[in-house]
């Protein structure tokens, strides 16, 4: 019988056909084709998609021998083979491998990430580095310092002059934009171009052919046609769109051979002209451009704070550096199969990072094992082409790496109304549209259509007209095309008095209350009144009461006793998330620094009203009833300075400055620029598309009159309106709120000074030992110097000193590295049993089972130390069905001791 797994495979997916479904079939037929978790590369674009697939398939792992499961079986057998037998009898070890192997699914720029931090010292980073936004202010001081000292300000000064750009204000975005996709850049060769001789060439024809034309008799409103008061506004003229000057009615009498040839031999020229000034603007770009990148890399490495455009560009630094079986030992993982989620919208860097490891998969297969491929995407829901995502990616791929590619019409989400009426407006309009089908028990559902120009008001009065319905306010959707929009209808539904919650990107430094709360803090330890005025609604500043403040206390009891004071917080879920990152940092200038800079998602415990959101935001979500509205102001033009070219693998192989008219002179460059409108027109049809594929009962749409985003569609309202769901209770839930003091952390109050700085002492001296490239002496200073960076602030010079040479004493003890000697070690290692999560200190692979190390810096609690010990043997023993012993080290003042642990034999 063939194998029914075919190793390089993907799904063409639609709206709600169930992709993610079909990526965790994959999945979990690996597993149960004997395939390790670690093994197994599983990557979508956010943290919420790899949360919830990892649940899902624990979930079908666990039950997969539930009736409810039967169809996920079914596929399951389907893919593998198998028999329901036979898989239903590897399901707990399938279940129990899951659980105790590190896996691997993750989002990209975590996978990136983990590249990153296993090579962070090949590039200079600490592997404890953070996300965050960097200091644009303080990039752009060091890249004009980077500048004056590599002796480039002459190139910027010119190309100051050639874009007559006073403060670099069109130059750094161009900058700013090569940075994000670095790796795809052409290659640019420095040019020397006499300018000025061109010039003078093209005023001499110029002057020869007003004489010519006026040698034919041709009339004064043609002659003046080449009349000019420079050569930039010679080149704007709409008479160089015609082929032939004889074309042009006001000179048909007069285009004799000689004129034409002047024309042709002007517009050569006309060209040489535009490409010689761009080619000396893309030269000094790039020139400086190396400037930017090294200004802007030096800056996050040592800040240890990086841009996601930082991560991918050293991910991608790192990967091409360095043979692939050094990476693979890094990451301590050999991948052998691929999957990859939402695909159209992987851009070309982030492929290009996957590329070396799919290389290997694809050139191997068959001859080391088995090995496989996956990805799933649907293009018609590509809508990040403007971050560098591109959806010709997906085809591009298939052809080079020889992938099956299967399409997915049936939806599994909308009612049949919804999904006819998308299939109406789509069918023929969009390039490879598949008509799609719906469930068989699908509800009718309806489609309503409402032409206003006041499209805010109309959108909330369609939503009244849902509610006096039945319809349930939580189950109602606004999907909009801005934020400015978002918030009016936010407004308007306020003056209404219904509820809503206004679903942003916003980080949680954009919300008023917070960024009040933190402006205090800001107040206290500078003296500065800045924006905490506004937060006084009880107190003026001057009769404000400080007397409990002082510069010591932490962050977090300083927002806390804020919260207190004020009373005005207590039923924002945000403050607990202020309050939970205020905790992580010990001093109020880094707290500062960090909450400015960071961006912080922001609570989702409010459930209640109706939901706003924008299109892209609504991207893989969906909603019950959706009131999808028309723009409100006109969308602004596309005002880029440059046209990128790709070639046909999707690299940049040519780069234009934008110019009017350039098209009538340069036949590539009109062909680029009608690839770049045909694009955008594209991604338009994406964008209304995903618009029109989130409703799962109804939806409604308002239409501007006038230059609507829904202009040129064939739209006609589907089904009756039919509230058929049972509304939920439309009264919005109080919840008992408790005053909460310590919000989860120690209590300081049962605490002594001496028992927090031991803890100080004891987190110090793991973290050092964790960073340890290798037990050996010449890797000790390095990870002190992280420590360092990390606890320096807590612990005196003693501290760290004894810190040092209780490893020293540990790196040179004969019973410790008689155990890692010739054998596999991982340090870290995190794991779940019985419902316990346990962090092992060392875990040693011998070849007759695993040791179990575990380092304590005192030994004052022995008893408890020896059982927390003999539960990780228990967990490794159940999880690995492999014999298992441990080792506490205990890292004394003075010496180390040993203490050996046995499991009992039952």
């Amino acid at each position: 019988m063939p194998n029914p797994f075919k190793n390089r495979f993907a799904y063409s997916a639609s709206a709600g056909s169930g992709k993610t479904f079909k990526l965790s079939v994959r999945y979990v037929a690996l597993l149960f084709m004997g395939e390790s978790p670690a093994s197994i590369l599983a990557a979508t674009f956010t943290k919420k998609a790899a949360h919830e697939m990892h649940q899902r398939v624990f979930g079908y792992i666990k039950e997969i021998d539930h009736e409810k499961n039967r169809f996920f079986l079914e596929e399951v057998m389907a893919l593998t083979g198998l028999e329901d037998q036979e898989i239903v009898a590897k399901k707990e070890a399938v279940q129990n491998l899951f659980l105790s192997q590190s896996g691997y699914i993750v989002t990209i720029d975590s996978f990136f990430a983990s590249i990153v931090r296993s090579l962070s010292f090949e590039v200079g980073l600490e592997p404890t580095f953070e996300m965050g936004e960097g200091d644009y202010e303080e990039i752009l001081e060091r890249f004009v310092s980077k500048v004056a000292t590599s002796g480039d300000m002459p190139h910027l000064m010119t190309l100051l002059r050639l874009l007559d750009d006073r403060h670099l204000g069109k130059a750094l975005p161009l900058m700013q934009d090569f940075y994000k996709i670095d790796p795809i850049l052409p290659t640019i060769e420095k040019t020397s171009l006499d300018i000025q001789a061109i010039e003078k060439t093209i005023e001499k024809k110029r002057l020869a052919m007003m004489e010519a034309l006026e040698a034919t008799g041709a009339s004064n409103r043609a002659i003046k046609q080449f009349e000019t008061p420079s050569i930039q506004e010679f080149f704007k003229k709409g008479l160089w769109g015609y082929e032939h000057l004889g074309e042009h009615s006001w000179f048909k009498k007069y285009a004799s051979v000689s004129v034409e040839l002047l024309f042709d031999e002007l517009k050569a020229l006309l060209l040489e002209w535009v490409e010689s000034k761009d080619s000396l603007v893309i030269t000094h770009l790039f020139r400086l451009y190396s400037d930017f990148k090294s200004a802007t890399l030096f800056y996050a490495i040592e800040k240890n704070r990086l841009t996601f455009d930082d991560l991918a560009l050293i991910a991608y630094i790192l990967l091409t550096q360095h043979e692939r079986a050094y990476v693979y030992f890094k990451l301590d993982s050999q991948f052998k199969h691929i999957l990859i989620d939402e695909f159209q919208d992987t851009s070309i860097l982030q492929f290009s990072l996957f590329a070396p490891l799919i290389e290997e998969i694809c050139s191997g297969e068959g001859q080391n094992g088995f090995k496989s491929f996956f990805y799933v995407g649907d293009t018609k829901q590509s809508l990040y082409r403007f971050r560098g995502g591109i959806e010709e990616l997906f085809d591009t791929v298939a052809r080079a790496y020889d992938v099956t590619i299967e399409k997915m019409n049936t939806n599994y989400r909308s009612s049949k109304s919804v999904v006819e009426f998308v299939n109406s407006v789509f069918e023929g309009r969009m390039q490879g549209y598949l008509r799609q089908l719906t469930r068989p028990d699908a509800h009718e559902g309806f489609v309503e259509l409402y032409r206003s120009d006041e499209v805010i008001t109309k959108a909330v009065e369609v939503a009244q007209n849902l509610l006096a319905h039945g319809a349930s306010v939580s189950d109602i959707a606004f999907l909009v095309f801005t934020n400015k929009d978002g918030l009016l209808i936010q407004n308007e539904l306020l003056r209404h008095t219904i509820p809503s919650i206004l679903q942003t990107s916003s980080s949680l430094n954009k919300l008023p209350k917070i960024v009040a709360i933190v402006a205090m803090v800001e107040y206290l330890f500078y003296d500065q009144i800045l924006d905490a005025k506004a937060l006084m609604l009880k107190y003026s500043v001057e009769h404000f009461d400080r007397s409990w403040y002082f510069h010591a206390l932490e962050p977090f009891a300083v927002c806390h006793r804020l919260i207190e004071l004020f009373g005005a917080f207590h039923h924002d879920p945000n403050v607990l998330k202020l309050l939970e990152f205020a905790a992580l940092y010990r001093d109020i200038p880094t707290f500062l620094e960090e909450f400015y800079a960071a961006s912080i998602e922001i609570s989702s415990a409010v459930d209640y009203g109706a939901k706003i959101i924008t299109v892209h935001g609504a991207k893989g979500l969906e909603f019950e009833h959706v009131i999808l509205v028309d723009r409100s102001t006109k969308k602004p033009p596309d005002r880029s300075l440059l046209l990128y070219n790709y070639n046909e693998k999707l690299k940049i192989d040519n780069i234009y400055l934008r110019h009017a008219n350039r098209e009538h002179f340069d036949s590539l460059y009109a062909l680029a620029l009608e690839r770049k409108k045909a694009l955008a027109q594209k991604d338009h049809m994406n964008l209304l598309y995903v618009a029109m594929t989130r409703a799962v009962y109804s939806m409604s749409i308002i239409i501007k009159e006038k230059e609507s985003v829904f202009d040129g569609l064939d739209m006609h309202p589907l089904g009756h309106f039919i509230i058929e769901r049972q509304p939920q209770p439309t009264l919005e839930p109080q919840p008992n709120f408790l005053p909460i003091s310590h919000y989860g952390r120690a209590d300081k109050e049962t605490q002594s000074k001496e028992d927090s700085s031991q803890i100080d002492f004891g987190n110090a001296l793991h973290y050092t030992l964790e960073m340890l490239y290798g037990f050996k002496p010449e890797f000790l200073q390095r990870a002190m110097g992280a420590m360092i960076n990390q606890f320096g602030n807590l612990l005196n010079l003693q501290k760290i000193e004894d810190i040092e040479a209780r490893i020293k004493r540990l790196i040179s003890n004969a019973p410790f590295l008689e155990l890692i000697e010739n054998n596999r070690y991982y340090k870290e290692i995190a794991l779940v049993y019985n419902q316990r999560r346990m962090v092992i200190d060392l875990l040693i692979e011998e070849s007759s089972g695993f040791v179990v190390v575990d380092y304590k810096s005192s030994n004052a609690h022995k008893e408890e130390h020896i059982a927390q010990v003999k539960a990780y043997l228990q967990a490794i023993k159940a999880t690995t069905l492999q014999e298992a012993r441990g080792a506490i080290f205990y890292l004394l003042a003075k010496e180390i001791v040993v203490e050996r642990v046995e499991l009992s034999n039952p």
